[in-house]
């Protein structure tokens, strides 16, 4: 599952708030690009998803940072501001159930020589 950025696909955060400075300030600023996919659509999909019967009762989602963001705040109900108020971390997992959100650390490995 992924949120299609339009202009922006591939771009680096960094080039884009360089080029637009005032992106860095909207918490939903992904959603600015030009041809992206708009932010209703997403949550009218996430949505959708989520309320179809005939998903397992335990699953895996693999997702990127902002739609796993999204996804957890329709999950849990959070107001919007919360919802973007959340971290998209690239060294955790997320367990939902119950309608709750419990984060899921990820341990390095020791680095082993051989």
């Amino acid at each position: 599952m992924k949120v299609g950025f339009g202009d922006w696909e591939q771009q680096q955060v960094q080039t884009l708030h360089t080029q637009y400075p005032h992106l860095a300030m909207l918490p939903d600023w992904h959603f600015q690009a030009p041809g992206c996919e708009a932010y209703a659509d997403v949550v009218q999909r996430l949505e959708s998803w989520l309320a179809d019967d005939t998903l397992p009762d335990q699953l895996i989602v693999v997702a990127h940072g902002l739609l796993g963001r999204i996804l957890r705040g329709i999950y849990a109900q959070l107001s919007p501001a919360a919802l973007w108020e959340q971290d998209m971390p690239q060294d955790a997992f997320f367990r939902l159930q119950n309608g709750c959100l419990t984060r899921i650390e990820c341990q390095p490995l020791p680095i082993v020589s051989v």
